[in-house]
């Protein structure tokens, strides 16, 4: 949470409250010293560290559990942060200002990414009744576009979505939630819809370099989707902003060598930019290298050097990070198909199919699994088909 959605979720009548609180301290303190109970400077010692004392404890005890909840949520510690915003609720259930809707709107993140998404909508929807606060109230409409998102009710989301932008928040806040929301429409497969989600990101983005970033990401989504020829058109629009970043260029690199890869167009040129993106020393960008490098060696009927690739990503793949994993095990059965080793093939992509059935990904396992001739007829662009090595 930023520094200004801080601010406003302190209210005005809280900070009058201190002030009066102060004052009557102040003036506690005055009559002593007029009295002469105690010597002036021990007075005035006294009454400041009587506010400071009042500040501190009230401040602690209002947004103490809400700090380490978000902690815990960045340590993706959801039962532990639901656990502090409960007893924190159970605590203050008789008041219903902005620290008891913050509170509720980090207790629906927790639900989303636990997956109850019915309680994580309910929740959200409520703070977007009950609270005054437009930040809370942003943070509760981006809550609900992404559980319509994972309930696979795009219609709703993008209805939801579009709220977003009429919202009385900053042009920097509307941007990272749109392009947040664009990451969850990504995760679950509606690429068209997080393209378009990224198309209004854009409009906001004041910077190139990120401009460049998001643009990379849009490439993603076209390649997953087998536009290959939008995938690199995406790219050399990014390309013309001239970024400097290290992680924008290798994502650009990698997308752009992935789409040539099943184009099986520029296959030295698709070889030489996967060599210039690892040659940039992004530890985050590596495993979806070593799997564009695995596909343009696949593409390149150079089978061994495939296999050791995407073994090599599998390695490296965060644990949380599903869609690669399924992606990987999909490739690895495609390369061990055309080599050959029918059983080997056959195991990777069951795994693929059993990481997430429903994806599209597991859907392509299944076709291969089923005839693959005419799946990679089906996918091929150039038509031509890949000897096995010997």
């Amino acid at each position: 949470m930023s520094r200004d959605h801080q601010i406003e979720i302190v209210t005005k009548r809280e900070i009058m409250g201190l002030v009066a609180v102060g004052v009557g301290l102040g003036l506690v303190g005055a009559i002593i010293t007029i009295l002469k109970l105690v010597p002036t400077q021990t007075g005035i010692a006294g009454t400041v560290l009587a506010f400071i004392i009042v500040f501190f404890g009230h401040m602690q005890w209002r947004y103490g559990p809400l700090k380490k909840a978000v902690g815990q949520i960045g340590d993706e510690n959801f039962e532990g942060a639901l656990a502090t915003l409960e007893g924190y609720l159970a605590k203050t259930f008789d008041r219903q200002g902005r620290p008891q809707s913050l509170a509720k709107i980090l207790k629906a993140s927790c639900l989303f990414y636990q997956e109850k998404l019915d309680e994580a909508i309910e929740m959200s929807t409520d703070v977007l009744k009950s609270t005054d606060c437009n930040h809370i109230k942003f943070f509760a409409q981006n809550n609900l576009v992404s559980c319509w998102i994972c309930q696979k009710k795009p219609l709703k989301a993008n209805s939801e979505r579009a709220k977003i932008l009429t919202m009385n928040v900053s042009n920097d806040a509307k941007r990272e939630a749109l392009v947040n929301v664009g990451l969850c429409y990504m995760n679950n497969e509606f690429f068209r819809e997080a393209a378009e989600t990224w198309d209004e990101a854009l409009k906001l983005f004041p910077d190139n370099e990120q401009k460049a970033y998001i643009l990379g990401f849009q490439s993603a989504c076209y390649n997953r989707i087998r536009s290959y020829d939008s995938a690199i058109e995406k790219v050399a629009e990014a390309n013309g902003l001239n970024p400097r970043a290290a992680l924008t260029k290798a994502i650009l690199l990698d997308n752009e060598a992935f789409a040539l890869a099943n184009k099986k167009e520029d296959l030295d040129r698709a070889l030489q930019m996967c060599k210039d993106a690892f040659a940039l020393k992004v530890p985050a960008a590596e495993p979806h290298l070593h799997m564009s490098l695995g596909e343009v060696h696949y593409a390149r009927g150079e089978f061994d050097l495939a296999l050791e690739e995407l073994n090599c990503a599998l390695q490296k793949i965060a644990k949380r990070d599903k869609n690669s994993h399924q992606k990987a095990y999909l490739t690895l059965g495609k390369i061990h198909q055309a080599r050959g080793n029918l059983d080997e093939a056959k195991e990777a992509l069951n795994q693929a199919i059993s990481i997430d059935p429903s994806k599209t990904l597991a859907v392509h396992a299944q076709q291969i699994l089923r005839d693959p001739d005419t799946y990679n007829t089906a996918v091929s662009k150039a038509g031509q088909v890949i000897k096995p090595q010997s």
